[in-house]
C-alpha cells in the first residue's frame, strides 16, 4: 500500500464519519421539531436509552432511545433501533454521539 492510498482511506473514513454525524444530527432535530436552521444546543437535550437482552447471545442491545428538550414540557420522543440504523450509525455510535455532544443522560428510573 502506498502512502497516498493510506491517506486516501483516512479521508474516506473522515468523510463517512461526517456523513453519519450529520445524519444523526438531522434525525435528532427532526424528532425534536428543531428548525434545521436553528443552532442545536446539545446540553439542553435529555436522553435515556432502553436496553434489552438478545435471547440468543444474552448481549445487551438497544431497544429504543428517548429524547426530549430540557426546556420542553412535552413527553420524551422515542427513536427506534430501525430509525437509528437509517442514519448509517450503529446504536453505540448514536449514543456515543449524544454523550460526546454534551447531551444529558438521565436515569430512566426517575422518569418512569
Amino acid at each position: 500500500m502506498s502512502g497516498n492510498d493510506f491517506f486516501d482511506q483516512l479521508d474516506l473514513f473522515d468523510w463517512y464519519k461526517d456523513v453519519v454525524d450529520t445524519s444523526i444530527h438531522d434525525m435528532i432535530t427532526f424528532k425534536l421539531n428543531i428548525d434545521i436552521n436553528e443552532s442545536v444546543r446539545y446540553k439542553n437535550i435529555l436522553f435515556y436509552p432502553v436496553y434489552t437482552r438478545c435471547p440468543k447471545s444474552s448481549d445487551k442491545i438497544l431497544k429504543n432511545l428517548n429524547l426530549k428538550k430540557r426546556d420542553s414540557s412535552a413527553d420524551y420522543v422515542q427513536i427506534s433501533i430501525d430509525e437509528i440504523e437509517k442514519t448509517g450509525a450503529s446504536w453505540e455510535e448514536f449514543v456515543d454521539f449524544l454523550m460526546l455532544s454534551d447531551a444529558l443522560l438521565v436515569d430512566y428510573k426517575k422518569i418512569l
